[in-house]
């Protein structure tokens, strides 16, 4: 069998668990901004799959090229619901980079804009994720996002999801699933278009994305799943370089410091409840 697997971030895992469960199989897998640079190629070819897998943007640009392949959608794992404070900062439609790559503290950046002091910030943080509402509201977002993204695995899905949060959380950032959860996923996936008959939980598949940045799993938050496991460290991409709380909103305002642009002019997107942080920040007084 010849497949095609176009995604995100996601790619690795999904690919590895193609290789453990189809060890026959021809696998070539592109990272969606590659298949973009590299699609007049891949579409003279694209009638040698046997089966494509991507998400659906993908899935229905192929779609005009041919109807021959079977096609299996996974769309991106977004779970805020364990890093309520992530979020991601925009310049019009372009992307701004911060401390931890794509990443930036929610609380942290508006903490900066207002003014604050790093120690302020860090104690505004604590009280804002020890307050539960907060964050039961952003696991009812995710919760409501991922039934949206993912209908025809949700009623499957979420059961094993709690099963799994009674431990740990099963997300690195809020975009970046560990690979228990992909590969559950992917597994579902296949078993729906019938090319699998149950799920394992044995494969043995290398968590790629451990790799890569790891967000801190607040303590108030941990504190409200009960984790029995759980990390408060933020880490850096490719390295094993961890800090604390206050070492990354210190990083943090230095980054900001050195922007050369006017920060309000930034946009805070992918974040579920930064309307209610916001309101909290900008309401501040004192601790």
């Amino acid at each position: 069998m010849n497949i095609l697997c176009v995604s995100n971030c996601n790619i690795l895992g999904i690919k590895c668990t193609l290789e453990a469960i189809f060890p026959d199989a021809i696998i070539e897998d592109y990272l969606i901004q590659k298949f973009l640079r590299e699609s007049k190629g891949i579409q003279k070819k694209i009638n040698d799959f046997d089966l494509i897998i991507s998400t659906k943007t993908i899935s229905n640009e192929i779609k005009k090229w041919t109807s021959k392949p079977d096609f299996i959608e996974i769309n991106p794992i977004i779970f805020h619901a364990f890093h309520p404070d992530q979020c991601y900062l925009f310049l019009g439609d372009a992307h701004i980079g911060g401390l931890l790559g794509d990443y930036h503290s929610l609380s942290t950046f508006l903490g900066f804009k207002k003014g604050l002091s790093i120690e302020q910030t860090e104690k505004l943080i604590n009280n804002i994720y020890k307050n539960p509402q907060l964050i039961k509201l952003g696991w009812n977002r995710s919760i409501q996002n991922l039934q949206s993204a993912h209908s025809d695995i949700f009623d499957s899905l979420i059961p094993i999801l709690k099963t799994m949060c009674i431990r740990e959380p099963f997300m690195y950032t809020l975009n970046h699933p560990k690979i228990n959860i992909l590969s559950l996923m992917v597994q579902l996936k296949l078993m729906n278009a019938g090319l699998v008959s149950k799920i394992s939980n044995d494969l043995q598949i290398f968590d790629s994305l451990s790799k890569s940045v790891v967000w801190s799993v607040e303590k108030e938050v941990a504190e409200y799943f009960k984790f029995v496991s759980y990390s408060e460290a933020y880490k850096e991409s490719e390295s094993n370089n961890f800090f604390n709380r206050l070492v990354m909103i210190e990083k943090s305002f230095e980054v900001y410091s050195d922007f050369e642009f006017d920060i309000n002019d930034l946009v805070i997107r992918g974040n579920l409840i930064s309307e209610e942080t916001s309101a909290i920040i900008n309401n501040y007084e004192s601790i």
